[in-house]
């Protein structure tokens, strides 16, 4: 116990040395080598300094931006988008990994440094931790699904950090089909998460026994508001991709994606024809028949909470 506090106070005193001195390498590989003890306790002293240094540009060097966020209120609207962007590398010989869940990127981070349930509370402390570890799991670029929204803490802790993300894609949908679709799948109260009381859409994930990870996904409004934000698009890179815009129009939209990519500084490049390849491998998925129809509550209901995110948007809710 008492050699492992020396140990503690040394890296403590080493790290702030290196930043008083601006010597970025020298951070990296501490903090690496922190990592790679497997020390739980080490997580605390991690944490601490990666608030400090994503607060400064000037140390940006520390960190490899690995993760490649797509993201939606609906999580199957994620897939098609995920094997396009995979795609893109291939061709281009970069490597990215298999699209996860974050919540299943979580775990493997639970299992490596034997930690507990994470509740949300818990997330929004410590999302640069998490997403910073994430990034130490593996070389190259990571594809990342999420529902969650957006979120900023009191203390201006975000969901994530330009200094951890390459860039991401938001995609959205109007929310009557996405609703209607839940109606087909009989699931249990299908309505939950598109009113404006519904504040406490969480999902609990179990993925280990006894263990789970909370994602805070809040209703269909504000999931999309939090991402479709200006300062979110311009800081963290974002596209927002329509689905009715990618049928109507598929090689253009796909073409935009490439475009953000490359703006993100992922070397690629707009060919089409590589468009026209994948669009040919990979046609639109026929998108489901909806034998349900809003009923008049329930298209009441829908305008009054849904209308003036759903108008930004051009979506109709007749």
């Amino acid at each position: 116990m008492i050699l492992n506090k020396i140990k503690f106070n040394y890296y403590d005193n080493l790290l702030e040395k290196f930043i008083q001195n601006n010597q970025s390498a020298e951070i990296k590989e501490i903090l690496l080598k922190l990592i790679k003890s497997n020390n739980t306790s080490y997580l605390n002293l991690i944490h601490k300094y990666l608030y400090i240094l994503t607060e400064k540009e000037k140390f940006h060097k520390v960190f490899d931006k690995k993760l490649v966020w797509v993201n939606s209120f609906d999580i199957a609207d994620c897939n098609y988008i995920n094997t396009f962007i995979s795609y893109v590398y291939q061709q281009h010989h970069l490597n990215i990994s298999s699209p996860k869940n974050y919540y299943e990127y979580l775990n493997e981070i639970i299992a490596k440094f034997n930690l507990g349930s994470i509740h949300f509370s818990n997330l929004v402390d410590s999302s640069y931790l998490y997403q910073y570890l994430i990034g130490q799991l593996y070389q190259n670029d990571i594809l990342v699904n999420s529902s969650s929204a957006f979120f900023e803490s009191n203390l201006k802790r975000y969901f994530t950090h330009h200094s951890f993300t390459k860039f991401f894609i938001y995609v959205v949908k109007n929310p009557t089909k996405i609703y209607l679709k839940r109606k087909n799948q009989n699931l249990e109260n299908p309505m939950h998460g598109f009113l404006s009381s519904h504040t406490d859409y969480l999902v609990r994930h179990k993925v280990q026994e006894n263990l789970t990870i909370e994602e805070n996904i809040q209703n269909w409004s504000t999931n999309v508001s939090s991402w479709t934000n200006s300062n979110v698009l311009s800081t963290f890179r974002g596209y927002i991709l329509k689905i009715e815009d990618l049928y109507n129009n598929p090689r253009e939209i796909l073409a935009e994606i490439i475009g953000n990519m490359i703006q993100a500084g992922v070397q690629v490049n707009l060919d089409y024809e590589l468009i026209d390849h994948f669009l040919k491998e990979h046609p639109l998925p026929i998108e489901e028949n909806q034998s349900n129809t809003l009923s008049n509550k329930e298209l009441k209901l829908f305008k009054r909470d849904l209308h003036d995110v759903a108008k930004k948007n051009n979506y109709s809710l007749d």
